[in-house]
């Protein structure tokens, strides 16, 4: 993609370069040492991945003057100067760009005298539409279907490449646990479905899912409650071998003990719960108790089984998904299973103890240098911060929360990148060796930093924008385009459309973790792809900020500044999650079924006494829909849907759930507004 320089050295010549260390205090002050050297320090939000809906912009700080900004493609993209936020000159060089070809988009910063510095973009269709292209290549091509096989209902792994899905039977070279469903690949895929099936729900993905969970893992990947060791999980190489094993043990009919098997079957769970709880017409297989139960039962055994035939805690290393349990836990409790609530917390505490009290090697988990923990540590120290019970406490000191807080942090940051001005290293975890950039973690640990920066943060600013930057990073590796674009950049064809890679190549041609040899770029193996977009769909909001460099923007949306308020159009993807950053603000909105509805604003008052939005009803029938509110300032509010007055209520600091009576149709009105101070009477909790 870039040019390279060279230089030729005749017999007799010689030439010297010479480069120097210089010392950084933190991470602000490294940009400035690039500043003082003559080099660019580059910001930009809301990332380096860029859907068509939506800008991005950059500010550029130098010594040396910006002379030009030269796009790859001119015609597609729309380039424009941005005032500073004070409408003063502060020396730096800002401007909004905007992509309409997708995929690699360059551009060419000329600075100097005659200096010029890359910029890697890349371009994808909306995040929505990533999102449910994806879910119906799951549910559709990646899907084994063929009633006489017996992984009838995996999910295996689709090669881009020859247009073929893999399986047991035909691996391509592939490691058993990536084309016969088990391990973290397999396993994520479903989960991924699931989640997505609870924002936005299609009925033969729906059944798809039961087919999974019906005829490949109860009583086949998993054993079932009347087994040996009930609701354990089977390991590679699939259950069908380990289930026909001579050898009884840890190697053969008891290979349950691999941790990080568990929390991707107990979100899978967990979502069908949901599915069943919101769209019961859509669910044939359980109905939403056993679903629960099956979430509950499936936790229990992750502290359990593994323990007791590996000797092997659930508590030593963070795992993907498990992130989610706290809300397992507040289902539970919703549901009146208070007993099961209480045993979940208490696994669920002695591992965040564990971590806080006397951390691991938190860079540890299945190697010696390996991220895999960093969106767990993030939501242990979500929990050590925000407990308030009085025995929780005595455990876990809130200064000692606090730190713990703070180191991981500092991990996480120093495991991605930060300060590149390119999409697959901007908000890319990095792993074990270089050449596997936009792996899971890029996406789960971003979330981490992201949360921390909504809501713990003195100054959310680098949060904000690293956390976001990695949210959208690997949706990069989504195979997706338009019958003008060919149906995808990276491996064009219409049957292709919504494969996605497992991770980017940066080089020439290298050599990935799953024995195959790629070209520059995105795999043409999901491998495990999924476990990152679990982890997206679980942080993706829009989020209103207030940037010392950008000033007032929204990550994920198109905000519009009117007479003291503002009006944003989320288009984040999920459109069920609204967040206010700026000062000393700090509001939280998110609903637990439905949407904000599509290209319809929701606006705030600067003040907070006014929030308007439009409710997607997704369902199509009447339905209480619940707004989890946080944030508004001490006052009594007023809720009207269509026009009417359905509740009243006194916000004093925590959280709210208020209820939402949506009228069957396609959309209801909300409007939540102060009360007067004369007119409080009725205001309930």
């Amino acid at each position: 993609r870039l040019p390279l320089s060279g230089r030729t050295i005749a017999p007799g010549e010689s030439a010297a370069y010479g480069f120097r260390f210089r010392w950084a205090d933190d991470f602000a002050a490294v940009r400035d040492v690039l500043v003082d050297e003559g080099g660019l320090d580059i910001n930009i939000v809301p990332g380096m991945v860029v859907p068509t809906d939506l800008s991005a912009q950059v500010a550029i700080r130098s010594r040396r003057a910006i002379t030009a900004i030269e796009a790859e493609h001119p015609a597609w993209t729309r380039i424009e100067a941005v005032a500073p936020p004070s409408g003063e000159d502060d020396g730096v060089h800002r401007f909004r760009v905007r992509f309409s070809r997708l995929g690699e988009n360059l551009l060419r910063v000329h600075y100097g005298d005659g200096a010029w510095a890359s910029l890697e973009f890349f371009a994808t269709e909306p995040v929505e539409t990533l999102i449910k292209k994806r879910a119906a290549f799951l549910a559709g091509p990646q899907q084994h279907k063929d009633p006489s096989k017996w992984y009838l209902g995996a999910y295996g792994d689709w090669d881009q490449k020859n247009e073929i899905l893999r399986g047991p039977e035909d691996r391509d070279g592939l490691s058993s646990w990536l084309t016969d469903a088990n391990d973290d690949a397999g396993n994520a895929r479903p989960a991924f479905l699931a989640s997505k099936n609870v924002f936005f729900p299609v009925a033969a993905e729906i059944e798809s899912l039961e087919l999974y969970i019906s005829r490949y893992l109860w009583g086949g990947m998993q054993m079932t409650g009347e087994e040996k060791y009930p609701y354990a999980i089977y390991g590679i190489p699939n259950f069908r071998e380990n289930r026909a094993s001579a050898d009884p043990g840890r190697d053969g009919r008891a290979h349950v003990w691999r941790i990080y098997d568990y929390p991707h079957i107990i979100m899978l769970y967990h979502r069908m719960y949901q599915i069943a709880s919101y769209y019961p017409d859509l669910v044939n297989h359980l109905d939403a108790e056993t679903y629960l139960e099956r979430a509950y039962r499936t936790a229990i055994a992750y502290w359990t089984v593994p323990m007791e035939v590996e000797g092997w805690s659930a508590n030593s290393v963070g795992t993907m998904n498990e992130a989610f349990i706290p809300e397992l836990i507040g289902t539970l409790e919703q549901e009146g299973k208070q007993e099961w609530a209480d045993t979940l917390r208490g696994h669920w505490e002695s591992k965040v103890w564990r971590f806080v009290l006397d951390p691991p090697n938190l860079y540890g988990s299945e190697f010696a240098f390996d991220s895999t923990g960093f969106e767990s540590t993030g939501a242990f120290a979500n929990y050590a911060l925000t407990q308030d019970g009085p025995e929780f406490r005595r455990e876990v000191p809130l200064e000692a929360a606090k730190e713990f807080a703070e180191f991981q942090l500092r991990l996480s940051m120093s495991a991605r990148g930060w300060l590149e001005a390119s999409y697959y290293q901007l908000g890319s975890d990095y792993r074990n060796n270089p050449t596997y950039l936009l792996s899971y973690m890029s996406q789960m640990g971003g979330g981490a930093l992201l949360d921390h920066g909504m809501h713990f943060a003195e100054d959310p600013t680098d949060y904000l924008r690293l956390g976001y930057a990695s949210a959208l990073s690997s949706w990069a590796l989504v195979n997706s385009g338009t019958p003008e674009s060919g149906f995808g950049y990276w491996f064009p064809s219409e049957a292709n459309d919504g494969a996605a890679g497992g991770g980017f190549m940066p080089e020439p041609e290298g050599r990935t973790w799953i024995g195959k040899r790629i070209p520059r770029g995105s795999w043409y193996y999901s491998a495990e792809a999924d476990v990152g977009f679990c982890g997206a769909l679980r942080i993706h909001a829009t989020v209103v900020a207030r940037d010392p460099l950008f000033g007032e923007i929204a990550y994920g949306g198109d905000l519009v500044r009117g007479a003291g308020a503002v009006s944003v159009i989320p288009r984040d993807g999920l459109r069920v999650r609204f967040h206010v950053i700026r000062d000393d603000q700090r509001l939280h909105l998110e609903l637990e079924r439905d949407g904000f509805a599509p290209e319809q604003p929701v606006t705030i008052d600067d003040d907070l006494g006014r929030i308007e939005f439009t409710v997607e009803n997704r369902s199509g029938d009447a339905h209480p829909a619940t707004l989890r509110l946080a944030g508004l300032p001490d006052a009594g509010y007023r809720v009207m849907v269509d026009g009417r007055e359905t509740s009243r209520f006194t916000s004093s600091g925590g959280q709210l759930r208020i209820e939402l009576p949506i009228a069957a149709g396609p959309a209801s009105h909300v409007s939540i507004r102060r009360a007067a101070a004369d007119d409080v009477g009725g205001l309930r909790e």
